[in-house]
């Protein structure tokens, strides 16, 4: 939309943050409530007695980490005096906002106000959904709210890979495979394929996966009844097939078989369908 003079910011602003203090003669370090954010000094307003302070090496005081690391800590070069105010301003912006202390305060995230993430348990992440909560992280932990509630991938959008140490289940696993496909002609298998082969109109190859992994499989189905005239010959891929260095023909009528990875050495492993 059109403005009359400058365009308002796009960022937002949380409310300055204050921290208070007394001096007593001696102390000179005080850890602020919240985490700096990016910019240091320069989001700090320091006063002493309602004179601000100058930031700096060599000047009234320094920003640095407390005990625990973190970046809330200023030294004054001299102790302030005793009973004298001392006030901290601390801004956030938007950029700043994720280290902002939300103490438990519920982040809401979509349009209605039903999706949103909150850390109001101690140690742990609270994730909900439509206003149903689905998932919580704790030290270590990544579990849905409630028992057999939570899918991960559904039965279109698969994950690419999983890295798993063991598995624990209670029910069956079950390997997913591609639904199985009509081919009349030469192609390039993948992973996980399942093909109803149709050499009625003359032989051809189905080449094999370029870089399989153990436990890879393709299945292949004698759809015409045609292996026997119309050889199907399987390329191998500079892969092993059953141990031996060499694509594999099949001219068996009606044969109906799969071929699972193995390793280097023997390559891929036939297996009845």
């Amino acid at each position: 939309m059109a403005y009359i003079g400058a365009k308002p910011s796009d960022n937002f602003r949380v409310a300055p943050v204050k921290d208070s203090f007394t001096g007593d003669g001696s102390t000179t370090t005080f850890d602020l409530a919240n985490i700096v954010p990016a910019g240091g000094e320069n989001a700090l307003q320091v006063f002493i007695d309602n004179v601000r302070q100058e930031p700096g090496s060599g000047k009234a005081y320094t920003l640095g980490v407390d005990g625990s690391g973190d970046l809330k800590r200023i030294t004054f070069s001299a102790a302030p005096a005793n009973s004298a105010a001392i006030y901290v301003i601390t801004s956030f912006s938007n950029e700043a906002f994720k280290v902002f202390d939300t103490n438990g305060v519920e982040l809401f995230l979509d349009a209605d106000g039903d999706s949103s993430i909150t850390a109001d348990t101690d140690d742990q992440i609270d994730f909900k959904v439509a206003n149903a909560d689905q998932v919580k992280l704790t030290d270590g932990v990544l579990a849905p709210t409630t028992d057999s509630d939570v899918d991960l991938g559904t039965s279109s959008l698969y994950y690419k890979d999983a890295y798993i140490d063991s598995i624990t289940t209670t029910g069956a696993i079950n390997k997913n495979t591609s639904a199985w496909q009509a081919k009349s002609g030469t192609y390039t298998a993948v992973a996980g394929d399942r093909l109803i082969v149709d050499t009625s109109g003359g032989a051809f190859t189905i080449t094999l996966p370029a870089s399989p992994s153990l436990g890879d499989e393709v299945r292949f189905l004698d759809a015409t009844a045609s292996f026997d005239t119309n050889n199907l010959t399987i390329g191998r891929n500079s892969q092993k097939i059953n141990g031996n260095a060499a694509d594999l023909t099949v001219a068996t009528e009606s044969a109906g078989f799969s071929l699972v990875y193995y390793n280097s050495t023997y390559g891929w492993r036939y297996t009845e369908a």
